[in-house]
């Protein structure tokens, strides 16, 4: 399965210094250029951007599809979203790694295969390779990551925590 990833979850997962999750689970993963730049030139992420560009694990994905991109754009996406939609529904089989709800609702009427970080970091609660989501979830609201009180109840409760 190709993975394709927002630049949220990215930025998400080097905050909690979890990146190496997306090998674990999925092998590489692909960012479109404008992912790739949103979390690389963006001097707030710096010490993200730096975990990012030492990765092995992502590969940037040039999307040509312009006027797909536009299209989205039009809808009220931003560049990265949109890019990340594009090139994830190019792909046969694909996940698509998004947060922003907007995007998720645009990529679900697309019947492209969604996953949050959230769900991403449960998921790797049952696999064994998170011990406990509680202290993940702190760490990124700390960090400015949006997280609404009944979102973080309801992980909690399907982590068992």
């Amino acid at each position: 399965m190709k993975v394709v990833s927002d630049a949220t979850p990215i930025i998400s997962l080097a905050k909690l210094n979890l990146l190496g999750l997306l090998r674990i689970l999925f092998g590489n993963v692909l960012l479109s250029r404008a992912v790739f730049d949103e979390v690389c030139s963006n001097p707030k992420y710096e010490a993200e951007a730096s975990i990012v560009r030492k990765s092995n694990i992502i590969k940037i994905i040039v999307v040509e599809n312009r006027q797909s991109v536009e299209n989205l754009r039009e809808a009220g996406l931003g560049i990265g979203e949109s890019e990340a939609i594009v090139l994830a529904d190019s792909l046969p089989n694909s996940l698509l790694l998004m947060d922003e709800r907007k995007g998720r609702l645009i990529a679900s009427s697309m019947n492209i295969k969604i996953i949050g970080t959230l769900g991403l970091l449960l998921h790797a609660k049952k696999m064994g390779h998170v011990q406990n989501i509680k202290p993940l979830l702190d760490m990124l609201m700390r960090e400015n990551i949006r997280i609404s009180k009944n979102l973080y109840d309801a992980m909690l409760a399907y982590a068992e925590e």
